[in-house]
């Protein structure tokens, strides 16, 4: 079935003021729903089932258990997943381009840069040792395909790995902002979506990061490790809160303040020959339950990078972006480290190609006066200087 979300429910069931739902070893809390799959759209919940939390309810999780948003989960109450317990919810793919046009396209880009996660609408917190899994119907070939992502999980196949701690989602249907924010420590992985012919992958390449997606180290340290690039497109944030550390292993790029150069006849962050633009608020509204879901970015939107804390960038590893904050940016120096660091440069360039080539120099990082930074013997950098690196000196 084809037909976009519909904004009433089949059937709803409310947790009243101060209740506490919980979900014992081997029990299930099923929010169902029927999903809906085309060439243009995917994953989307058509006549579903809705759970509504009143002020003060909590769902519990305990080990064992599972709970599966296939329908929406809403309102005020917040769940809490317990090592061992697994979440389910709907990846809502709203950016898929049909299995013709993704398995052309996938050995140069991600194909999808477009995706939320918007039926579990609660606030949740995700102990370290649980599961959490985004369950995708896809058409591809003309056939509609099921397909599940560890989004996060205590081992290294899901997107991020958390290893102590907790993650904290949140949602916000007004503009349709995901939060999550990360408390202890936990790594970036590439991430995969597997659909036979159509199957893609981010190895090798960038992990396209969507503008409603705002992310937060808020503790502990957090990892991006030497295989993988995080690729922050217009309207996305990574926020590094003090105390917090971020280390840049692999690569991490943020598009900033030239983004109309994409908008343009040939690109308009289509990544092929659907007609998308970026942000598309068509899609997402036709998609969930949200009709009035309105995006607070646009193409020209920067995406920005904000650290209070402190990221460390390794030898050999890309930051490409303007960071602002009040933190410390270390950036660890070795012989096969080559680039350019220079004090809130705005390079001008325009078309995509030539903006993914500079990004993508090694060792290239911008960042304004506001972050203090300095290099690993200690040396401060200053402000308005340029500094480049020649068999591993700079001067």
């Amino acid at each position: 079935d084809n037909t976009e979300t519909s904004a009433t429910p089949y059937v709803t069931l409310t947790m009243t003021e101060g209740t506490t739902l919980t979900v014992k070893d081997d029990g299930s809390l099923l929010v169902n729903a029927s999903i809906a799959s085309n060439g243009a759209a995917s994953s989307h919940a058509i006549n579903y089932g809705k759970l509504v939390t009143e002020k003060d309810t909590k769902i519990v999780l305990e080990s064992g258990s599972w709970a599966d948003a296939m329908g929406y989960i809403t309102g005020s109450g917040e769940m809490i997943a317990e090592s061992g317990s697994s979440i389910y919810e709907v990846f809502n793919l709203y950016g898929w381009k049909g299995g013709s046009i993704s398995s052309k396209i996938k050995g140069k880009v991600f194909p999808i840069n477009q995706y939320t996660l918007n039926n579990l609408q609660i606030n949740t917190t995700f102990n370290a040792g649980s599961y959490y899994y985004a369950k995708a119907t896809i058409t591809a070939t003309l056939i509609m395909v099921d397909t599940k992502v560890a989004f996060v999980s205590p081992e290294s196949d899901a997107f991020i790995e958390l290893s102590s701690g907790t993650l904290k989602k949140s949602y916000v249907n007004t503009n349709g902002n995901v939060r999550f924010a990360m408390n202890g420590n936990a790594t970036f992985h590439n991430l995969e979506v597997k659909v036979s012919a159509a199957s893609a992958s981010t190895k090798k390449l960038q992990v396209p990061i969507p503008g409603h997606f705002k992310l937060t180290v808020a503790s502990g340290t957090t990892t991006i490790p030497s295989d993988v690039q995080i690729k922050l497109l217009p309207g996305a944030e990574l926020n590094i809160n003090s105390g917090a550390t971020l280390k840049v292993n692999g690569a991490l790029y943020a598009y900033a303040d030239i983004n109309d150069a994409y908008d343009n006849g040939l690109t308009k962050w289509q990544d092929g020959g659907n007609n998308k633009q970026y942000p598309s608020t068509s899609h997402m509204r036709s998609t969930s339950i949200d009709k009035n879901v309105t995006p607070d970015y646009s193409v020209d939107t920067p995406a920005k990078i904000t650290v209070n804390g402190n990221i460390n960038v390794a030898s050999g590893a890309t930051l490409g972006a303007v960071i602002s904050g009040d933190g410390t940016l270390e950036v660890l120096v070795g012989a096969n480290t080559s680039g350019t660091f220079k004090d809130d440069l705005t390079p001008a360039l325009s078309g995509l190609l030539a903006q993914l080539e500079a990004l993508a120099g090694k060792g290239g990082v911008y960042f304004n006066t506001t972050l203090s930074a300095k290099f690993n013997d200690g040396t401060e950098i200053a402000a308005g200087k340029t500094y480049t690196c020649t068999g591993g000196v700079w001067a």
